[in-house]
């Protein structure tokens, strides 16, 4: 960037017969054109990227929602498991899945405690 607001505050230009040095006058400008054209392709860089970020950010929390319901569903057949010595495989089996659910909620940034 050529200028701030400032600096193109500050630009004085050099005076003659007719006025300012239309020269200088020119040469700024230019200068001026120049910060207006990066500026406009940083707008539209910065467009593209929030696009992206926000399909991105829709897709986790889709991925979060399914997650949090598969939870759920297993959390409810926990529950429904009797208590006997026979399904003390089958519990270790169930908290290993809900482990790796729970795992997989943390690497999408939801606290699954908070479900």
């Amino acid at each position: 960037m050529n200028y701030n607001s400032k600096s193109l505050l500050d630009v004085k230009f050099s005076k003659n017969v007719k006025g300012y040095d239309a020269y200088e006058v020119d040469v700024t400008l230019d200068k001026v054109i120049e910060d207006y054209v990066q500026y406009e392709k940083q707008q539209v860089k910065d467009r593209e990227t929030i696009s992206a970020l926000v399909k991105e950010n829709s897709k986790l929390k889709e991925d979060a929602r399914k997650s949090e319901v598969e939870i759920r569903k297993l959390q409810n057949e926990v529950d429904s498991i009797p208590d006997s010595p026979d399904v003390n495989r089958q519990n270790i089996a169930y908290l290993k899945r809900i482990a790796t659910l729970e795992k997989a909620l943390y690497k999408k940034g939801v606290d699954p405690k908070k479900i």
